[in-house]
């Protein structure tokens, strides 16, 4: 009886968590880290909207500012066009990412999308503003979705 009562006990104890903060605080280090390995300048190397591939030449000459905390700065032939905020959530699969325009062309609007992240590499597929989240990374005809491929740049 006493070997039941502490497996009960032990039991309880494991499925109410006494330390709640341990979740949040793995997902808050993951976000951290992606937002680290994110953070630099990236130039696009494909572009695909709505199913249309964006020519290399024109895809190239943008290119993504991201801060630390998931602050970023689109450039066009090295002007600012837009600005923005990110939230990420790196626990899920496929990680997800909300983006909202701060400054620019569409301020308020805010977009769902997906992402991967790599030192050198990084994938992110978008759904139009005020359509739900891609579950995968691809852009058809009709699908309303955005998927850029970005390569990152030395440090200045």
């Amino acid at each position: 009886m006493r070997l039941f009562l502490s497996v009960l006990l032990l039991t309880i104890v494991v499925a109410i968590d006494p330390f709640p903060a341990r979740g949040a605080d793995a997902k808050q280090d993951a976000i951290d880290r992606d937002h680290a390995l994110t953070k630099g300048r990236w130039r696009i190397m494909s572009l695909i909207v709505n199913g249309n591939t964006v020519g290399d030449d024109d895809a190239r000459k943008i290119i993504v500012v991201n801060g630390e905390s998931g602050e970023w700065e689109v450039l066009v032939d090295g002007a600012s066009v837009i600005r923005g905020t990110s939230t990420i959530d790196p626990t899920t699969s496929p990680k997800e990412i909300d983006a909202t325009v701060t400054e620019g062309d569409g301020v308020g609007r805010k977009t769902l999308g997906i992402y991967e992240t790599g030192p050198k590499t990084r994938r992110v597929c978008y759904a139009a503003a005020d359509r739900s989240r891609p579950g995968e990374f691809s852009s058809d005809p009709g699908s309303e979705r955005t998927l850029v491929v970005f390569e990152r740049l030395p440090e200045e």
